[in-house]
């Protein structure tokens, strides 16, 4: 059972830079007359939060990943520096909590 505070669709990021990047891309692409594949109305149909660093990031998919009741978590990080460094820790991360 979800917290009555926690969203069914969550999508972390990185930071508040990729946070209004996704709902940019949310506002450019939804114009009210186009009809997405999954999604109804002109607000993503998930929530995004932004945990202020890749160290954050990390911990937040150890408690998000678990929520009981979550339909889908979603996961961006930057690509700075180490590309397969990044891609080895988070998904790490995630087997270790799968």
């Amino acid at each position: 059972m979800l917290k009555r505070d926690s969203p069914t669709r969550l999508l972390l990021v990185e930071g508040q830079d990729d946070r209004h990047f996704v709902q940019q891309l949310w506002n450019k692409h939804y114009t009210g007359k186009s009809k997405p594949l999954f999604f109804e109305g002109s607000s993503p149909p998930f929530c995004i939060s932004d945990a202020g660093g890749v160290g954050s990031l990390i911990k937040a998919i150890r408690l998000e990943i678990k929520v009981s009741g979550r339909e889908a978590l979603g996961i961006l990080a930057d690509a700075n520096g180490d590309i397969a460094q990044r891609w080895k820790e988070i998904t790490n991360e995630i087997k270790k909590r799968a």
